[in-house]
């Protein structure tokens, strides 16, 4: 095994651990124009953690009032990564400010993270935030944090950036 492993063969042992499919044949990384779509919402995000959970989404008032903290919370943790994915695509960085907060379950407003971190991560850190509202449920909202936090470091690809000369 070579050291440190690309970022596109960590993906894909992630995905195939995961049973994730990602949206190209080969990987995101491989493809010359990167799908940088943005496309889940704050609503599919709530109904996709429900969903783990096995809750019907925007059936429980409490998980759907809890949610919007947790989320603003999740996407401030999840920031570094997000930046990773946009050093490797040569983009602006986000701030902490540039995040919006969000308020309510119901918004329709796209999330502003790259595709892989809004399907394969922030779902396992909503449930794990959604978990941890029930008491009774302690144990299983560490595991479920846990399986978020190993989701980030799998996914996010490492950079590699040239270092100036030191002026010794």
């Amino acid at each position: 095994m070579r050291y440190p492993a690309k970022p596109d063969d960590r993906i894909r042992r992630f995905a195939a651990f995961r049973n994730f499919s990602l949206h190209t044949p080969t990987s995101y990384l491989n493809t010359p124009t990167l799908k940088w779509g943005f496309i889940m919402t704050v609503k599919q995000l709530y109904s996709a953690a429900c969903r783990l959970i096995y809750e019907v989404p925007f059936d429980d008032e409490d998980l759907k009032d809890g949610f919007p903290a947790i989320l603003n919370q999740i996407l401030a943790e999840a920031l570094g990564y997000e930046n990773q994915f946009r050093r490797l695509e040569k983009m602006p960085l986000l701030k902490i400010e540039d995040i919006p907060l969000y308020e309510s379950a119901d918004d329709d407003s796209e999330i502003p993270f790259h595709e892989i971190l809004c399907r394969a991560a922030l779902p396992l850190g909503v449930k794990a935030g959604l978990l941890e509202e029930n008491v009774n449920k302690g144990a299983e909202a560490a595991l479920a944090y846990n399986k978020y936090v190993t989701a980030l470091s799998e996914i996010t690809p490492a950079v590699f950036e040239e270092l100036g000369e030191s002026e010794e």
